[in-house]
């Protein structure tokens, strides 16, 4: 039970939360509400439980998307290989690991368990029997995992139905991988879209996949898999009918996937370039900006996204002298006013103002404050910067300081 705001005390019974059919580690519990606007009642309301960290909310007219991510223990995959696909598990230690699975214990204590009998069986061979079955345990059992590594990290999707102020679970699926955000989901004209990056496995590497699944029934209409081999995503952004997918393990590849046909999704362009953009914003029909890393510098980048088959980069700029941006926490920390064609690129104690019109990047002001830059607001032509200690307003006609306001402790 909790003192909710909207509702006074909101008391949840266990048996109306929730949750997957299957075990998954969960440190969150959620509820959505119907409220009623102009009354402040809660109307109706349904609680799950999820991740802290791993599950993404995503909001359609119709409907409210949650995830969670459930992963295979190796523990669990360790118990099936030795059972069923290494040939030379004797029958006693196939039978004592059926009965260790059996258990109600831990993964990891089932992973100990089971390591513990198969070194007690080798120990029973002669030196050069035990090291050859090591080393076929090593690259048979790898090349396993690597078979099922689709399977070894899913994410499971959630539509809850909204019918006026009436919530109800609706439908259920999953997909490979794990998203990185709430940016990885989209909804679409009776299409949901999800991005996600598939781990390495075993003898597999990492890949990253886009998943075009119907938006009420959460089936599978098409994909793109195996978007950046070897790296993971970092950022992701939809506009309509294209998405933009930024992979990263040593360079940065922006990829361009055609979604026109949510049957046969398809990459129709991907340009490399060092450095990565962790966050991804639409500026116009043919460009798209990037603010992300390079050496460890903030970098903003404005991709020419008009030929999809053949992305390019109209500017970039690196600041040597800046280290951190708040946008690589939050996006909430990105203002873009598009009167002024500027946006607002908050890096420490300064708020750096950025021209982007003209297919380039040009610093207009640059607002410096006491405290760390956390959001920037324009209202009308004035620009509010926000720091721990003080908020800066100003006049975005001239770029004068204006006034200044001292924030209490």
């Amino acid at each position: 039970m909790s003192d909710h705001p909207l509702g006074g005390d909101h008391t949840i019974p266990c048996g109306d939360v929730y949750r997957p059919g299957t075990q998954i580690p969960v440190d969150a519990t959620y509820t959505a509400l119907s409220i009623d606007a102009a009354g402040g009642t809660v109307e109706d309301s349904v609680t799950f439980v999820g991740t802290s960290r791993n599950t993404v909310v995503h909001m359609s007219p119709d409907a409210l998307y949650v995830t969670y991510t459930d992963s295979t223990s190796h523990a669990r995959q360790l118990g099936a290989f030795l059972r069923t696909e290494f040939d030379e598990t004797p029958a006693h230690v196939e039978e004592r690991i059926a009965e260790i699975q059996s258990y109600d214990i831990s993964a990891r204590a089932t992973n100990r368990e089971i390591d513990r009998v198969f070194e007690q069986w080798l120990a029973t061979l002669p030196t050069e029997e035990r090291k050859r079955l090591r080393e076929a345990f090593t690259r048979e059992f790898a090349d396993y995992r690597a078979a099922r590594q689709r399977n070894a990290t899913t994410t499971g999707i959630v539509r809850l139905a909204v019918d006026g102020t009436a919530l109800s679970v609706e439908a259920t699926g999953t997909v490979p991988g794990r998203p990185l955000n709430q940016f990885s989901m989209d909804h679409h004209e009776g299409t949901l879209r999800i991005t996600t990056t598939i781990p390495a496995v075993g003898s597999a590497d990492s890949a990253n996949d886009l998943y075009v699944l119907d938006s009420r029934t959460l089936d599978e209409r098409g994909a793109v898999t195996d978007m950046g081999v070897t790296e993971r995503v970092y950022s992701v952004r939809y506009v309509d009918e294209t998405a933009y997918v930024v992979t990263f393990r040593r360079i940065d590849p922006f990829h361009v996937v055609d979604l026109s046909d949510p049957d046969e999704p398809e990459v129709t362009g991907e340009l490399k370039l060092p450095g990565f953009s962790s966050y991804l914003h639409p500026i116009d029909d043919d460009h798209v900006l990037g603010i992300g890393k390079e050496d460890g510098a903030v970098k903003t980048v404005l991709f020419d996204v008009s030929d999809p088959s053949d992305p390019s980069i109209d500017d970039q700029r690196v600041r040597h002298t800046r280290h951190w941006s708040a946008i690589s926490r939050s996006h909430h920390a990105f203002t873009i006013d598009r009167k002024h064609g500027v946006f607002v690129l908050p890096t420490g104690e300064d708020a750096i103002v950025v021209n982007y019109t003209d297919g380039s990047l040009s610093e207009t002001a640059t607002v410096r404050t006491d405290g760390t830059v956390t959001r920037t607001r324009y209202v009308e032509d004035y620009l509010y910067v926000f720091s721990g200690e003080e908020v800066v307003v100003v006049d975005e006609r001239t770029w004068d300081r204006e006034t200044t306001l001292a924030l209490e402790n």
